[in-house]
């Protein structure tokens, strides 16, 4: 046996191998036989923490998932991608117009065979919850659909398909104005094909939590707690009365990420900061200043945390979320500004220790006095962990819950796509959505067509091309 290293951190990835996910194992070995009892699985596209890293004689990389024991993730199988590292998702909630008429894929890939029979059309607008940036190739970032239907991608060899437009956070309540009610949409269109099972009748109210302009003044407005999509009129006429209370806060764009060069460049118009820092694994740049103050700024979340030394409660932190660029330059310059988007205090580990006493007693004494101490800090510590377990359980129980609901509108396209198509013609290969149309079909383009491949219309001038061509 040959001692292989462990490494020890926090490693964000992402799981893929579509559609059936990746099963965890006991241990760090790709064997079928050694998955884990009962068995446990992350979806494609779940998030996963792990604490542990082990790099295999071939190259693969397991991973172990952080607090559990022997639960164990590996980043490939051969050339095939079973992880994604964390910078290279982005989850959220996106919307783009197609430019170009593209067929849905089932994975993200341009392959032909991942194409399905679902397309969108020039003008139609989607929304993803989750976006594969691309590599170095031409075609992508590659856009998981809410609704289920599969993929799409921004970029084309290197032409743009998809064409991102903003979706605007804020709260507002409807009243269905239309007479015979509304049906809630899979995905921001106003087509027949697009009807969810969710019905509001004329009279009823609803509440929505985003909003995206569409063409000729329509907006959709996602119904709150849903993945489903209204809109506000139809050919010119208001099918929905907006009863939004005034003290809601409206019309404040979803945010994007900052760049890690848009940051450099806040910086360096402040004077007295240094850059000390950049990882892109955890996407963090930090700065220092000549008092000693850090900057750490996770700029995928627009997150500032300041690092400093307080005059009256010792070493704090405060983190400032979701800020704005002015709200950055102004944190630059002033590291105790309050933005009221967050704060935290780090709390000083004891200090206490008394000095060596005279005597071998009071010495015993104090390392006994400073073991209690180390014991009250072990289990306040302990309790604490027991907290960010807890919590932590709660966040992977919730994503788990996200990709069940994601898997299963997947499944229910695929199935509605799979009866759609059922019907093929047995000579060509052409699909049918009904048996009458195919066999009318196979009447008029097969059923008297000579062996040299001409159509005929009749058994009658089948016989007279046979006679003319002597193709009997």
């Amino acid at each position: 046996m040959e001692e292989v290293p462990v490494e020890s951190g926090l490693w964000t990835m992402f799981s893929a191998n579509y559609p059936v996910g990746i099963a965890v194992r006991n241990h760090p070995i790709d064997r079928t036989d050694i998955k884990l009892n009962p068995r446990q699985l992350y979806l494609p596209m779940e998030k996963i923490y792990c604490d542990r890293k082990v790099t295999a004689r071939d190259g693969t990389i397991f991973y172990r998932i952080q607090a559990h024991i022997n639960a164990w993730v590996f980043d490939r199988r051969g050339d095939y991608k079973m992880l994604l590292p964390e910078s290279s998702v982005k989850i959220g909630l996106f919307a783009y117009k197609a430019v170009s008429t593209l067929a849905i894929r089932n994975e993200p890939s341009m392959e032909e065979e991942s194409k399905t029979t679902d397309i969108v059309r020039d003008g139609d607008i989607v929304v993803a919850d989750a976006v594969q940036v691309a590599d170095l190739s031409s075609s992508g970032p590659f856009l998981r659909l809410v609704d289920g239907r599969g993929w799409l991608f921004e970029y084309k060899n290197g032409d743009r398909v998809m064409e991102e437009i903003p979706v605007f956070s804020g709260k507002w309540r409807f009243r269905i104005l239309n007479s015979v009610g509304l049906a809630i949409r899979k995905f921001p269109a106003d087509r027949e094909d697009n009807h969810s099972t969710l019905f509001l009748a004329q009279g009823e109210e609803c509440e929505c939590d985003r909003k995206i302009e569409g063409l000729n003044g329509v907006s959709y407005y996602r119904v709150k707690g849903s993945c489903g999509w209204l809109f506000d009129m139809r050919g010119g006429d208001h099918i929905l009365h907006d009863i939004t209370p005034s003290n809601y806060h409206n019309e404040s764009a979803v945010k994007n990420p900052w760049s890690p060069d848009f940051v450099r460049g806040i910086a360096e118009a402040i004077e007295d900061l240094y850059e000390i820092q950049f990882n892109e694994a955890s996407r963090v740049i930090s700065f220092r200043n000549s008092a000693g103050v850090r900057f750490n700024i996770y700029y995928t979340t627009r997150t500032v945390g300041t690092s400093m030394i307080h005059p009256m409660q010792g070493s704090t932190q405060l983190f400032r979320r979701n800020c704005t660029n002015s709200e950055l330059v102004e944190i630059f310059r002033n590291p105790r500004f309050h933005s009221g988007k967050g704060y935290q205090r780090r709390s000083n580990m004891t200090k206490r220790m008394k000095s060596e006493a005279d005597s071998e007693a009071d010495g015993e004494a104090d390392l006994r006095t400073s073991l209690l101490e180390v014991r009250e800090e072990i289990n306040r510590l302990t309790s604490k962990e027991d907290g960010l377990l807890k919590a932590i359980r709660t966040h992977s129980i919730k994503r788990f819950s996200y990709a069940i609901a994601a898997e299963e509108r997947r499944i229910v396209e695929e199935t509605r796509r799979t009866k759609e198509i059922s019907h093929q013609c047995s000579a060509c290969g052409k699909e049918f959505k009904t048996e009458q149309a195919r066999n009318q079909h196979y009447q008029a383009s097969h059923e008297f067509t000579c062996w040299c491949g001409k159509v005929c219309y009749s058994e009658y001038s089948l016989d007279q091309h046979k006679d003319a061509k002597g193709h009997w």
